[in-house]
């Protein structure tokens, strides 16, 4: 498998990156897959370039395809995959089986594609990942598993698609930055939180690699992404949730200089996390390495 190289910067990771609102949808999955595309086997890139008959700026385009799809106003044929999204587990009482719906399997005779409406981003991870992996499913779904997993593997790891007060991942809460605009505080985690940088995804992907805040050895959890969903959780509910101030008497939550830091730290971790790990999921599923 490649691996970024690690390499000294001038300037510290956080002060390179300028602020502004880049959407976790297009930049930060975005990044997610040039990370992955870096720390791929060879042999598992030219596959997943070969699936979907494009180059490495295709595999990266495709990032957003499950986004787009999804809230296409003209075709709904995939409007069915809302909930594939996200696994709302409660903060107050956690319980996977619940936010999963209690894990519908593939009917039988069916592709994941086909699969209920009612199901989580653990599970769907979980059964586009198997099909990826069987030559004897057929290449129209296997190019879906992949673009579907393109997505899904960053999505699991913004810290709201995992944690829920009751609110659907935050969309209910308001929150605004000191002189900002109110939204809702999924909106923020989604987007404001996500460092952006001049040069676009491939930039924001070699600047995380060359200062990678995942400590080698401290973040062995596998290809298993109910482990992945569990640890993105415990963020959502000690960071995005156990961290806002009360809300003021117009019920908007004020998110102070030190609640932005910390979410944007947690960003730059989770984006690392998500490429590397998508990494190694299609390097099993596409080439066995």
């Amino acid at each position: 498998m490649r691996r970024f190289g690690k390499r000294q910067l001038a300037t510290p990771l956080l002060l390179l990156l300028c602020e502004g609102a880049a959407a976790w949808g297009q930049l930060g999955h975005e990044t997610v897959v040039w990370i992955a595309v870096e720390a791929m086997a060879p042999e598992t890139l030219e596959a997943a370039k070969a699936l979907l008959d494009t180059d490495e700026a295709g595999l990266v385009a495709a990032a957003t395809w499950a986004d787009k799809v999804r809230d296409d106003e003209e075709d709904d044929r995939w409007a069915h995959s809302f909930s594939w999204h996200f696994a709302n587990i409660d903060i107050d009482a956690p319980d996977i089986e619940a936010a999963c719906h209690g894990h519908p399997p593939v009917p039988a005779g069916k592709w994941a594609s086909e699969a209920p409406a009612e199901s989580c981003v653990i599970d769907k991870i979980a059964q586009f990942r198997a099909e990826l992996a069987d030559p004897e499913v057929p290449e129209r779904e296997r190019r879906l598993a992949l673009k579907f997993l393109l997505h899904f593997v960053g999505d699991l790891h913004q810290p709201l698609h995992s944690a829920d007060d009751g609110d659907r991942g935050g969309n209910d809460k308001i929150a605004r930055l000191p002189g900002g605009e109110p939204a809702p505080l999924h909106y923020y985690w989604d987007t404001v939180f996500v460092p952006a940088i001049e040069g676009g995804p491939s930039a924001l992907a070699n600047v995380l690699a060359a200062e990678d805040a995942v400590v080698d050895g401290e973040d062995v959890l596998g290809t298993d992404p109910r482990a992945w969903a569990e640890q993105t959780y415990a963020l959502g509910r000690g960071a995005a949730y156990g961290s806002l101030p009360a809300p003021g008497a117009d019920g908007i939550y004020v998110l102070e200089e030190g609640y932005r830091r910390q979410a944007e730290s947690i960003a730059v971790v989770q984006l690392q996390r998500a490429g590397r790990r998508l990494a190694a999921l299609l390097d099993e599923a596409l080439t066995g390495s």
